[in-house]
């Protein structure tokens, strides 16, 4: 009988998986918009590397071909709801690809198609829009998701990974907004420097105190606001709330060492 080494996909980034929790990541990225395309260290996964079926990769793209369209359109009904991809677009109009459905869908409002009248008002849609954006919501203009405004930089990421302006919606650097709520940024910039222990502030930046490791915080997020993390992260002990994900780990979390950005494993490998 012959024996076979069995050999464990190294990615592009050069981390090595193991076959289940590879495939786990691709089936997770058909669910979850976030980790789609799937990529580690911010290099897309190849997909023949995950050994899927041929029913799989056939999903998969599917769902990547869902997540990577602007302004999607789903079916109008709402029993229904599936995605209508571009070519099924004619003339505005939209027609649900789901076997016995059929049902035709206006591109602009996102209605029932309604012929050749004008689009009809929605103040349900309207209502909810205006107190989404008193609660620190706004849209994205791409995919229509609500994204909500955690941090003082007006620079917005959408799970689609659309970039936008939260003032006015635009895609982002495209306007004069200003760039920060100030206010905000003091808050983020208190949280994160209470994250950093006090030896560390005090040999990092000469024995100042805490107040004006504040303001050092706050010049530093306004230069990384667009960090990409690429200076490695801190094994940080302790439970703590994923500032990606959300999810809270009892155990520990990662640091990033320019931003200060706390995420668990999942996010810094796979979303970040």
């Amino acid at each position: 009988m012959e024996n076979t080494i069995k050999t464990d996909p190294l990615l592009p980034c050069n981390h090595t998986y193991c076959i289940s929790c590879l495939q786990e990541l691709f089936m997770k990225s058909m669910q979850d918009e976030t980790l789609m395309p799937p990529r580690c260290c911010q290099k897309i996964i190849p997909i023949d590397l995950a050994k899927l079926t041929s029913t799989q990769i056939e999903n998969f793209h599917a769902k990547h071909l869902e997540y990577s369209t602007k302004d999607r359109l789903y079916c109008s009904q709402p029993t229904c709801s599936t995605f209508i991809p571009p070519k099924r677009i004619v003339n505005g109009i939209g027609t649900c690809p789901k076997s016995g459905c059929g049902i035709t869908t206006c591109s602009i409002c996102k209605a029932a198609s309604h012929g050749k009248l004008d689009c009809p008002k929605d103040e349900a849609t309207a209502a909810v829009l205006a107190t989404a954006r008193k609660a620190g919501w706004t849209r994205c203009y791409q995919c229509r998701t609500m994204v909500e405004l955690t941090h003082g930089c007006y620079h917005m990421t959408c799970r689609c990974r659309a970039e936008f302006c939260y003032v006015c919606s635009t895609p982002w650097k495209n306007c004069k907004c200003p760039q920060w709520d100030e206010e905000r940024l003091f808050v983020e910039a208190r949280v994160r420097t209470a994250r950093i222990p006090a030896r560390q502030i005090a040999q990092t930046n000469n024995g100042i105190n805490f107040n004006e490791a504040v303001q050092r915080m706050a010049n530093q997020l306004r230069a990384n606001h667009e960090c990409r993390h690429t200076n490695g992260w801190a094994y940080t002990r302790g439970g703590g709330r994923c500032e990606e994900c959300g999810n809270y780990l009892p155990q520990y979390l990662f640091r990033c060492y320019q931003c200060h950005l706390m995420a668990c494993n999942r996010c810094r490998r796979n979303r970040l």
